[in-house]
């Protein structure tokens, strides 16, 4: 793997030296690597203007934290104090970071992993603490894409019938007016959906709810996905935070309110995801 940020201006190069720092202190961890655009050296920091709508984008600063074991106890809240610091920092860029063990990065590898291989190919390192010097991270010599393929398969089959379950719960609820509830399952049959397609192109899926983010992830595979849910007007965006909010608040704030139509939208536009995600999953599988 590259161990050079040279591709970076100074100023990144330090921002990440300070995050780095931190995460080393914090986890002592085996290896911090940084993936993504930052790490290829074609991140964006753009401003565009859009039927007179100003909006921003920045790529992420992509950090992957591999510690010896899995996140116990006190390793979990070591890592929760570590995201609340770096959501505080400053920098010219958000930060994403993730964490998986040691054990874990070296089995997806050996499964073919697209997205691992792609952080070992891509990434640069920007800590190792030495210890697995006899057997470095690197890609297999040989990944059987037979295999790749049938786990592809098997993950497209479970998450894509299980936002079909949700699917049919939602509208289980819809015709109890359960529009609270309704909420909460057509919550459950997007993030599901997402899900099924991020794990057939690239085999990971963090470990988040956030529809959102989730989205983002999905319009980066394929740009189709940036008209499932149309944010250009005030209702537009105020209908898709309602189902983002959905998650939690339908189930636990008492103030929460959703109305039939907006459901119907909703439902409407799930409805188009799920057949993009059918049928963009189908032709990766295929080939």
């Amino acid at each position: 793997m590259k161990t050079s940020l040279e591709l970076l201006p100074e100023h990144k190069r330090e921002e990440l030296k300070l995050i780095t720092d931190h995460i080393v202190e914090q986890m002592q961890p085996d290896y911090v690597l940084l993936f993504g655009s930052y790490a290829r050296g074609n991140w964006v920091e753009d401003e565009y203007t859009e039927d007179g709508i100003l909006y921003g984008y920045k790529s992420d600063y992509d950090i992957l934290v591999v510690t010896e074991t899995k996140l116990d106890n006190a390793l979990s809240n070591k890592w929760r104090e570590l995201e609340k610091y770096v959501s505080q920092l400053h920098t010219t860029a958000p930060v994403n970071l993730i964490h998986h063990s040691w054990g874990y990065l070296k089995r997806e590898l050996a499964h073919g992993s697209y997205f691992f291989i792609d952080v070992v190919k891509e990434g640069i390192i920007l800590y190792d603490n030495g210890r697995n010097i006899d057997s470095p991270i690197a890609v297999p010599e040989f990944i059987d894409p037979e295999k790749v393929k049938a786990r592809a398969k098997e993950e497209y089959d479970l998450w894509f019938e299980s936002a079909g379950e949700f699917l049919i719960d939602f509208n289980n609820a819809f015709q109890r007016e359960s529009y609270k509830k309704a909420a909460f399952e057509l919550h459950q049959a997007t993030e599901r959906y997402y899900t099924a397609l991020l794990l057939v192109f690239t085999g990971y899926k963090e470990k988040i709810h956030d529809i959102e983010e989730l989205g983002s992830q999905v319009e980066a595979i394929s740009a189709d996905f940036k008209n499932v849910f149309p944010r250009l007007t005030p209702e537009q965006d105020e209908r898709f935070k309602l189902l983002k909010k959905a998650y939690i608040d339908a189930r636990y704030k008492k103030s929460y309110s959703i109305s039939k139509e907006d459901l119907e939208y909703l439902s409407e536009r799930v409805e188009v995801l799920r057949d993009l995600v059918k049928t963009k999953c189908e032709e990766r599988i295929r080939k």
